[in-house]
């Protein structure tokens, strides 16, 4: 199975979408820069599944707010970042309108993209890996990001099944998710998203506005419609560490670390 096609990606791509366009609309009304970067953009080509790609969600966006919201070119861009040079070279020859196009490595990318923005800028960040190793939102990067930053994270990214994975490769899942949450500014909160029903045992992590937690339940629900979804926000940290536990250990291996009270 290709990376980018599979049948999650429908969902992945319309809750993009949902976010995208509630912040773009927002970022009109309050008249800040609304900046979007894909970490992992691949060749941008549609998915055979959704028919878009994540960098044509993005830009879709900009234009929109362009054409139809009249905001100036600066005030809407869109970053697209691809680590490999040939896919670099597809994804230049499939989106050539993108604001900023780099190749580069995601995982050192923090001084190339932060001069795109100022501390009153509206940032979302996509961070969609191929596998544990490629995940780019790290400390001390994330503690660097605007106040206003929403970001959307693919968990479980190996095609063969998360739980596969030796444990102490998925103990880095804990360590990704964990310095998410632990950078949560006093009005953000962070919504883990499992698909319950799925084989691979895939999940989204969302860390945006406290005043949206409706609106992001709302999206990933009917994003995922047809979908078994269980969902726990950060601030119900019992819950939330219980679905995290679930979806990174085996069945074995969680019934161990319940017996312990919760220590592994």
């Amino acid at each position: 199975m290709t990376v980018g096609q599979s049948h999650r990606t429908t969902g992945k791509h319309a809750l993009q979408n949902a976010i995208n366009g509630r912040e773009n609309a927002v970022a009109h009304r309050i008249r800040r820069r609304y900046l979007m970067i894909d970490l992992c953009a691949g060749n941008g080509a549609p998915s055979k599944e959704s028919g878009t790609s994540s960098p044509a969600i993005m830009l879709k966006h900009r234009d929109y707010a362009r054409q139809k919201l009249h905001r100036a070119d600066d005030q809407v861009r869109v970053a697209l970042i691809e680590k490999d040079y040939d896919t670099y070279l597809e994804l230049k020859k499939n989106h050539p309108t993108a604001d900023h196009a780099l190749y580069a490595d995601a995982r050192d990318i923090a001084a190339l993209v932060e001069p795109l923005w100022d501390r009153q800028t509206c940032v979302f960040i996509l961070n969609d890996p191929n596998n544990v190793h490629q995940w780019a939102l790290t400390a001390p990067w994330v503690t660097r990001l605007p106040r206003l930053t929403t970001t959307m994270s693919t968990l479980g990214c190996n095609v063969g099944g998360l739980k596969m994975l030796k444990p102490e490769k998925r103990e880095e899942w804990f360590h990704h998710v964990g310095c998410i949450t632990a950078t949560l500014s006093d009005h953000q909160d962070a919504l883990l998203i499992s698909l319950t029903s799925d084989s691979n045992q895939w999940a989204y992590l969302i860390s945006g506005p406290e005043r949206w937690r409706e609106e992001y339940q709302r999206d990933a629900e009917k994003a995922f419609q047809g979908h078994d979804l269980e969902t726990a926000w950060a601030s119900d940290h019992k819950h939330f560490d219980d679905l995290t536990n679930r979806l990174f250990r085996t069945r074995k291996e969680y019934q161990h670390n319940q017996s312990n009270g919760g220590l592994f």
